[in-house]
C-alpha cells in the first residue's frame, strides 16, 4: 500500500503541473516491453496505476473544463484584454499604475482613491467610482511585482460579485518602450449597473487604458520641466 499512496502522490504533483510541463506526464507510463517482464502481480499494481493515473487525468481536466464553461455561459461576467505599445520604460509606467492615490484625477468615472494599507509589496486601497447619479465604494487588494505586474483583486461587495485586474509591463523593441498588456474581469451585482456598463463596454476600457497612457506621457513631461528648472534656474 505505501507503494501505491507514493505513486498517487506523485501522480497528484504531475497533474498540478501538466499545463506547464506536459511531458512530464510521459514519464508515468511503461513502454510494453518493459511492462511484458514484471511479474504477473506486479503487471496488476502497474495496470490498476494506469487505470487511477488516466481516471484523475479526466476528473482534473473535467473540473477545469466544468470551472471554464460555467465562466463563459455568465452572461453578466465581462472581460477584455489589450495589448499596446507605449513610449515608455517599463519602471515609468509601473510607477504610474502603482500611484493609486492620484486616480481620483485622470481615471474616467473615479471619484477618489486613496491607499489606506501597505506592507512590502502588498496594498489595499478604497476607490470610489460614479456614473452621473450612480456613485459605489469599493476596496481592492493589490500585489505589486517591479517592475512587472501589478494585479488587483477586489472581494466581493455591494458593487461587485468580483473584480480582477491586471497589468503586465513587457520589454518593447527598443529601452524606451514597453508592450503595456491590460486584463480586467468583473462582474456587476446590480443589474441596472450592468445595463450601463453593456451599452459602451469596450469605450470604456479603452478608455482607462488610454488615461494611464496620458498620465504616463504628462507625468514624464512633468519631470523633464523640473529637470530643467534644477539645470537652468532662469526659466523658473
Amino acid at each position: 500500500m505505501k507503494y501505491l499512496r507514493l505513486l498517487q502522490t506523485s501522480c497528484i504533483r504531475i497533474l498540478h503541473q501538466y499545463h506547464t510541463r506536459p511531458e512530464v506526464f510521459s514519464q508515468f507510463l511503461l513502454p510494453t516491453k518493459e511492462v511484458q517482464w514484471f511479474l504477473p502481480h506486479q503487471r496488476g499494481f502497474v495496470s490498476s496505476c494506469s487505470r487511477w493515473c488516466n481516471l484523475s487525468l479526466t476528473r482534473f481536466y473535467a473540473s477545469r473544463n466544468t470551472k471554464q464553461e460555467s465562466e463563459a455561459s455568465d452572461s453578466k461576467a465581462r472581460t477584455h484584454f489589450e495589448r499596446r505599445l507605449v513610449p515608455f520604460t517599463r519602471e515609468h509606467l509601473f510607477e504610474v499604475v502603482k500611484n493609486v492615490d492620484e486616480y481620483k484625477y485622470f481615471v474616467p468615472w473615479c471619484e477618489d482613491s486613496r491607499v489606506f494599507y501597505k506592507k512590502g509589496n502588498e496594498m489595499e486601497a478604497e476607490l470610489t467610482v460614479g456614473f452621473k447619479i450612480l456613485s459605489e465604494k469599493y476596496i481592492s487588494h493589490i500585489v505589486l511585482e517591479p517592475p512587472c505586474s501589478i494585479r488587483v483583486k477586489s472581494p466581493e461587495t455591494r458593487l461587485f460579485e468580483y473584480l480582477i485586474n491586471e497589468w503586465y509591463f513587457k520589454p518593447g523593441p527598443d529601452p524606451h518602450s514597453t508592450w503595456l498588456e491590460f486584463y480586467v474581469s468583473f462582474k456587476f451585482r446590480s443589474f441596472l449597473y450592468q445595463h450601463i456598463v453593456d451599452m459602451f463596454f469596450e469605450d470604456v476600457v479603452k478608455k482607462m487604458v488610454t488615461a494611464f497612457e496620458n498620465r504616463a506621457k504628462h507625468v514624464e513631461e512633468e519631470k523633464r520641466t523640473k529637470h530643467l528648472e534644477e539645470r537652468v534656474p532662469w526659466t523658473k
